[in-house]
């Protein structure tokens, strides 16, 4: 289905109707510096993709090239290695759950990305708030089948440190500390607070845990 359809009402970006609507001039907050545009998952999957473009091209100015799978999780692991240490000794897997796609990669030579993502995922699989075990269960065996590809890339024999990049971690660790940035997350504490997550109203996620 399409991916969305164009409101032209500047300055302002917003959601609306299910569309977005775009600045007539890019200059009102980039200050003049040179804009590099690209898109994602989402407009790369879009029947509309062309017109999407082209309406954001005539209210922008802007040219937007859509990456290809491996761009996206190549860039994605060149921005969240970019302040990492390097070491000889330590292999980094850069994972970056996005709304309708996951990058994985583990350089030099790992670039993923997978068809599944935080809202794609609740859209095919959650009917109920909370979600029922029965869906939750079925979409990480749905998780477990997309994730194979990335599974036969790790040895267990190998140390990797994980780096978790975008929306979903960086909340996650919000709930734990207020200096987000290179927090560490054991892995029974991850998996403590989606057992907790999971058995909570979208409402009580915002009341409670500030989602």
């Amino acid at each position: 289905k399409d991916f969305l359809r164009i409101y032209k009402n500047p300055p302002s970006i917003k959601k609306r109707s299910g569309g977005v609507s775009y600045p007539t001039s890019i200059k009102m907050w980039t200050w003049d510096v040179s804009v590099r545009t690209f898109a994602t998952a989402v407009l790369r999957e879009a029947k509309n993709r062309k017109r999407v473009i082209a309406e954001i091209r005539k209210s922008t100015g802007l040219d937007v090239r859509v990456l290809s799978e491996r761009e996206e999780a190549e860039y994605t692991c060149l921005g969240a290695l970019s302040d990492m240490p390097r070491n000889k000794n330590t292999r980094y897997a850069v994972i970056d759950i996005g709304g309708k796609s996951t990058e994985f990669a583990m350089p030099p030579g790992v670039f993923l990305s997978m068809p599944m993502g935080a809202v794609s995922l609740y859209e095919q699989f959650i009917r109920h708030d909370p979600p029922l075990k029965d869906e939750i269960l079925t979409m990480r065996n749905y998780i477990s089948g997309i994730c194979r590809d990335a599974r036969f890339c790790v040895s267990t024999q190998e140390k990797l440190l994980v780096i978790g990049v975008g929306g979903t971690f960086t909340t996650l660790a919000s709930l734990k500390t207020r200096k987000i940035h290179h927090y560490k997350m054991p892995v029974k504490e991850l998996e403590r607070l989606f057992d907790k997550l999971c058995a909570m109203t979208i409402r009580e996620k915002i009341e409670k845990a500030c989602i």
